[in-house]
């Protein structure tokens, strides 16, 4: 504060001086908004702080959804351990009734071809006291129908080679041979017949296929 003397007053009154009390007022707004600066950039407000209860309830949260997380692998786990089971249980139950499919299928096969051993057997016993040959033959034929019924129940079926071109995915050329009757690549003659077993081969036909005759033949 500055002090004025007045002349010719026996009292000294004392007064402030305008530039002084503005400067103080500067100042106090200044450092007021400094302190506010620095509590923003720190983050230091009221609001922004979390209570006790807050953090424990948080926290509390946090662990519900671990269990949860947990209980969820569990049982994740366990459905898979399921799953694996009734695979293996499947696959299991899948063989067996293959195994048994296919012992079934060899019993009915047997007991269609019992009676063809029947018939061979009665042939043994009748045909050494048989003077004529062709009983015997009239056997065998219908022994051999026999055999063609039971193969056509089956879906086998027997190739037809006899002059036929020769195919290699159904034939097998035992020899080749010169044959002006036919033409070459031609099959001549059978040696074994060959079966189809639902569109499949079961085993090719032996056979001797025709072949250009040549020169000195000619």
């Amino acid at each position: 504060m500055v002090v004025i003397p007045v002349m010719g007053a026996g009292k000294v009154p004392e007064f402030e001086c305008e530039g002084e009390g503005m400067a103080k007022q500067q100042t106090k707004i200044s450092a007021e908004t400094v302190a506010g600066q620095q509590n923003d950039e720190s983050g230091d407000t009221p609001d922004q702080g979390m209570s006790v209860e807050e953090l424990a309830r948080e926290n509390e949260q946090l662990r519900e959804a671990v269990a949860q997380l947990q209980q969820e692998k569990e049982d994740l786990q366990e459905r898979t351990l399921r799953l694996q089971a009734d695979g293996e249980n499947f696959r299991k139950r899948i063989t067996r009734e293959k195994d048994e499919f296919a012992r079934y299928a060899k019993e009915e096969f047997i007991r269609e071809i019992l009676p063809i051993k029947d018939n061979l057997e009665r042939a043994l016993e009748h045909g050494a006291g048989v003077d004529n040959p062709q009983a015997i033959i009239d056997g065998i034929n219908m022994i051999l129908e026999q055999f063609s019924s039971i193969f056509e129940k089956m879906g086998v079926v027997c190739l037809t080679c006899y002059g036929e071109q020769f195919d290699p995915n159904f034939h097998e050329a035992m020899m080749h041979q010169e044959a002006a009757e036919h033409e070459p690549n031609t099959v001549i003659a059978e040696h074994q017949k060959g079966y189809i077993y639902h569109g499949r081969l079961l085993r090719p036909a032996l056979v001797t296929v025709a072949k250009a005759q040549s020169k000195e033949s000619k």
